[in-house]
């Protein structure tokens, strides 16, 4: 089984993001959730890392509510977060819902592939290693 793809950048803040508040947010909370993450994912066992990975769970997705689109339209904050909420979903025992999250990740990969994004997917090929063969195979195919 392989490890888990997970996006471990932290964000810089660009400097004309202090002019919205809502963009300074959502970096600073998406950092604080990646720390949580990893920290947790360096745990030696699932019952030391699971009040990191849950912390982490809520920062992600405390980010991603308070990001609005028509603030700050970025597809590749979205995709990493998203991505990194499946993998500690996976990591905490979710699968389902880990699955749920990688198979919306595939639906958005092929629309920016059907719209000519392809300068974007150079950051997402590590993503692709968290998508079951299956579903990769049958894209593929389409």
């Amino acid at each position: 089984c392989t490890t888990p793809f997970v996006y471990n950048h932290g964000i810089l803040l660009p400097p004309t993001a202090t002019d919205n508040s809502s963009v300074v947010a959502a970096i600073l909370i998406f950092n604080a959730a990646l720390a949580y993450q990893l920290y947790g994912a360096q745990q030696q066992d699932q019952s030391s890392s699971l009040p990191y990975l849950l912390q982490s769970k809520r920062l992600y997705e405390l980010a991603f509510g308070g990001h609005r689109p028509s603030h700050y339209p970025n597809l590749l904050f979205q995709f990493v977060v998203v991505n990194n909420v499946a993998v500690i979903n996976l990591s905490i025992g979710n699968e389902a819902i880990s699955t749920n999250y990688f198979e919306n990740l595939m639906s958005v990969l092929m629309v920016m592939v059907d719209q000519g994004c392809l300068s974007r997917l150079r950051h997402l090929q590590g993503f692709l290693r968290n998508l079951p063969p299956s579903k990769l195979q049958s894209a593929a195919a389409a």
